[in-house]
């Protein structure tokens, strides 16, 4: 009475798949041209050595000297992704601060132009509300005397 047991076919590739897609491209690069990549890199190694004098120190010298290094680099790098962005943001509000002024003033400036086009337009509209009855009773004055 047990029941067979069935095995889940997958019917789609699992994230793990996509994950190692990417790790396994430099070793397939690596393995179809192992001397280029390993010179390139064996020159850069030695680039790195003569230009910091690291050939001179014993191999304790030198990894104290490498740790130091990867923990200022990395120090550096993490405080620049944090405090980067605030910064420039920090820069840019000023700078659009020092060009524009305040927001307050903008909204206070704005609504002191509004009120004296409106007045502009209000007085524009009340003498053109002349202008326009005065040509209507000289209409209606011509066309009243003609009949």
């Amino acid at each position: 009475m047990s029941t067979p047991a069935t095995t889940p076919t997958p019917s789609r590739p699992t994230n793990l798949y996509l994950l190692a897609v990417p790790l396994l491209i430099p070793i397939l690069i690596l393995s179809v041209y192992p001397s280029r990549v390993l010179r390139w890199f064996q020159r850069k190694r030695y680039q790195y050595e003569v230009t910091f004098s690291l050939y001179m120190l014993t191999p304790t010298e030198k990894f104290i000297f490498n740790s130091i290094l990867f923990l200022f680099l990395a120090m550096v790098m993490i405080a620049t992704a944090l405090y980067l962005p605030a910064s420039i943001s920090n820069v840019l509000r000023r700078g659009w601060y020092y060009l524009l002024g305040d927001t307050h003033e903008l909204d206070s400036v704005s609504r002191m132009v509004a009120e004296k086009l409106g007045g502009a337009s209000d007085s524009l509209l009340s003498e053109t509300r002349g202008v326009v009855e005065g040509v209507r009773e000289g209409v209606t004055g011509v066309l009243g005397g003609a009949e």
